[in-house]
Formats: structure tokens, sequence, C-alpha cells
């Protein structure tokens, strides 16, 4: 299948609580609980000059190095350092290969979100699998479960010490030595 403006749309808004939102004038910005994960130049806006690219994504490090040494793929402007790379034209990617990069630029964004928002995104359909959140570690656990047992309680940390000590009074040897 040949890849264009709407195929690419479609895969990015099949991901499990994708949103998309036209911003900076003529960028399609895909988004997962509020956060982007994928950019596309709308048709509106013919790509010309030095920065025209048919799509942004997230990548791992990994991704991002192995990509950008491929022909037609760059470091994103401005998003680079963040890792996300410059799709300059439809035809360097196959529907596959496109198919998972998306996905991988969903599933780090999406990792990164809040656990409450996590678990809604979970709870749609076909998002289960994609969203599993990281387990606690037993650590973690047990340092939440107290502090969740202090504040029913009423218990609070130690008071700080506000007083401070007194200063050291001037000895009569050390007051000999300060010129009058």
């Amino acid at each position: 299948m040949p890849l264009d403006f709407e195929s690419v749309r479609e895969v990015c808004l099949s991901m499990p609580g994708a949103t998309e939102q036209i911003q900076w004038g003529a960028d399609l910005v895909f988004k997962v609980g509020g956060k982007m994960f994928a950019v596309m130049g709308t048709q509106a806006a013919a790509p010309e000059g030095p920065h025209a690219n048919v799509m942004s994504l997230k990548t791992s490090d990994d991704d991002f190095d192995r990509l950008t040494a491929r022909e037609g793929i760059i470091p994103a402007p401005y998003l680079a350092r963040a890792k996300w790379i410059a799709i300059e034209r439809y035809d360097v990617l196959s529907g596959q290969e496109l198919d998972t990069l998306v996905r991988s630029a969903y599933a780090l964004v999406a990792a990164k979100l809040p656990t409450r928002v996590r678990a809604s995104l979970a709870s749609t359909p076909g998002g289960a699998t994609e969203l599993a959140a990281p387990s606690m570690s037993e650590r973690a656990k047990r340092s939440n479960a107290r502090g969740k047992r202090k504040r029913a309680t009423g218990a609070t940390a130690r008071p700080r010490a506000t007083a401070r000590a007194p200063k050291r009074a001037v000895t009569p040897k050390k007051a000999a030595r300060k010129p009058r």
C-alpha cells in the first residue's frame, strides 16, 4: 500500500486515546494524554524550504541513530535533542516500517504519562496490551504504604527546630585583640 497523508493519519489515530490538533499554523499534531508523539505537515502547507518534512516522530535512542543514517530521514529540527526524526518523503519507509515507528513513538510517550492517564488509556479498546504500567519496586510500595498510614493516623513529621543557638560570647582575651 502506498503511503500518503490519509493513510499515515489513520495509523496515528488508531492508537488508543490518540488525538489530533492543528498547531503552529499548518502542522497536524498527534497526541496521547496531551503529549505529542507525531507531527505531520498538512496538505495545505506545501513542503518547501530547508525543513520541508512530511512527518516527525519520537524514537528510542537506538532507533534514532539507526534511522538518521538512512537517506531521507534526518534529525528533526528543534526536536533532535529529544530523539525525534523527520521523514522527508513518504517513499522513504514501507507501510510496515512506518506502522512500527508510530506504535513505538506512541508507546515511548505513553509510558511517561502519569499512572492515572495510562490507566484510562488502558481501559480503551486495544489499549491494555500496549500500555502496561511499569511495576513499582517493593521499596517504593512500602514507602507509599507508610505515607498513607501516616496521613490516615494524622501523624506528622518531626517539627524542625526553629530557635537558633545563641551566639558565643566574646571572651576577654578576644576582646583585647580587637583594635578600638
